[in-house]
């Protein structure tokens, strides 16, 4: 299991370094790991027995034991989670607040250093990830910056997925317990969105674990 994983893992890398689209690696995803297991989350998510949550579908619930006994577990998942990490010398509270500065920083570094904790901007030290998202259009990108942001922006949130959970080892502990179950981001009026990198950062966080 330990050499087939480390296959699998190695295989994806090589896909995400020459930036193979998504839908792509979905498809090598779903013959890799065990076909059709889903798990859904988002920020408003409520404590269910994994495989019970909206769109969820587990074939071993026992395996799921140890991540049913970790409250609000699919919360966490979310990027709205409040888990602070530093990334590029300076710490944010989300895994949003980090995504939509970086974003804005293409227009406005001043205004994106205020979703930094540093800043001290109450958005910054005490705001929610859904403030974070709402600032999204503080500031219109022009059309070429839209197109270097479509290049760069799931890079953004690979980065972020990383510093978050290698920096906060609980969120480690479930991320692995959700074993090799595709990582859905379902939310109420937003169509639900398969978190690729999340899957890929846990089969690296298992070759360590």
């Amino acid at each position: 299991m330990h050499s087939e994983m480390t296959v699998t893992t190695m295989i994806l890398l090589t896909l995400m370094t020459f930036k193979f689209e998504v839908s792509t690696i979905c498809l090598l995803l779903n013959k890799m790991t065990r076909a059709q297991e889903m798990l859904s989350f988002f920020s408003g998510s409520v404590n269910r027995y994994p495989g019970e949550g909206p769109n969820e579908r587990v074939f071993s619930p026992d395996e799921y034991k140890q991540l049913s006994l970790i409250l609000n577990w699919r919360k966490m998942l979310s990027n709205f989670w409040i888990a602070p990490f530093q990334l590029n010398g300076k710490t944010y509270r989300t895994v949003e607040h980090y995504f939509q500065s970086e974003k804005l920083r293409l227009v406005d570094p001043a205004l994106a250093d205020t979703f930094t904790v540093e800043s001290g901007t109450p958005l910054g030290t005490e705001g929610t990830g859904l403030e974070a998202r709402q600032m999204r259009k503080a500031k219109l990108l022009s059309k070429e910056q839209l197109k270097v942001w479509d290049t760069m922006k799931d890079d953004v949130m690979n980065c972020a997925w990383r510093a978050k959970f290698l920096q906060n080892e609980p969120l480690q502990k479930v991320l692995l317990a959700t074993q090799s179950a595709e990582l859905w981001h379902s939310c109420p009026r937003m169509a639900p969105e398969r978190f690729v990198g999340l899957e890929i950062l846990r089969n690296e966080l298992r070759l360590t674990a």
